[in-house]
């Protein structure tokens, strides 16, 4: 059988950390209601932000600042993890995985003890602010083009900073995760989204 790999976002697609980063936001002090933290949560997951490798060197000293006062904040909420998709992840033969998360590494490593899933890499904020240059490290680590990487994911920022470098056929959309299934099918077809936790062994490659 053909080698697989598989790179993994965290929040929205191991963790199920929605509720957990709406109240960290909050709990910030920057946002007036916990509605308005939710759609700042909902924002982010929509729109390209810095973790673009144009980024500029203020835009990431200020991103820095944000990550590292968030983890402060999110480190005490609890996080509830998919464990029926760790699951089936589990029984995927001849496989590589990887995380490339934009969450700070502190809060998803606490969580990874949690996981028996042997992970190569395991590329959070703090390892650098690109997650086109997270994805190409791994890649290169492989020893593989990255257009044989498949990314999954449960926002549309992910979609839009990886097509210019990704084979677009192998992002795939996680509709449990931040944005839900309708949000996802506006970045990507629908053989694209998987729907349901077993859906992942439709994934072929």
């Amino acid at each position: 059988m053909e080698q697989r790999y598989y790179i993994f976002d965290w929040d929205g697609v191991f963790a199920d950390s929605f509720t957990a980063s709406v109240q960290a936001n909050f709990n910030m002090g920057t946002r007036e209601s916990i509605e308005d933290a939710a759609q700042h949560v909902i924002k982010y997951s929509s729109n390209p932000h810095t973790h673009l490798r144009t980024s500029s060197r203020e835009q990431i000293i200020t991103a820095d600042r944000w990550t590292e006062r968030y983890a402060s904040f999110l480190i005490y909420e609890e996080i509830p993890l998919f464990q029926e998709f760790i699951d089936e992840v589990t029984k995927i033969p001849n496989a590589q995985f990887a995380i490339v998360s934009s969450g700070p590494g502190i809060v998803i490593r606490k969580l990874l003890r949690q996981v028996d899933i042997d992970f190569t890499h395991v590329l959070a904020y703090e390892d650098h602010h690109s997650k086109e240059e997270k994805v190409e490290h791994i890649c290169r680590d492989w020893g593989i083009d990255v257009g044989n990487a498949y990314y999954f994911t449960d926002t549309i920022t992910d979609v839009l900073e990886l097509q210019s470098i990704m084979d677009t056929s192998k992002i795939i959309g996680c509709a449990w995760g931040y944005l839900g299934y309708d949000a996802l099918r506006t970045v990507l077809p629908d053989h694209q989204i998987l729907k349901t936790f077993t859906d992942i062994h439709t994934i072929h490659g």
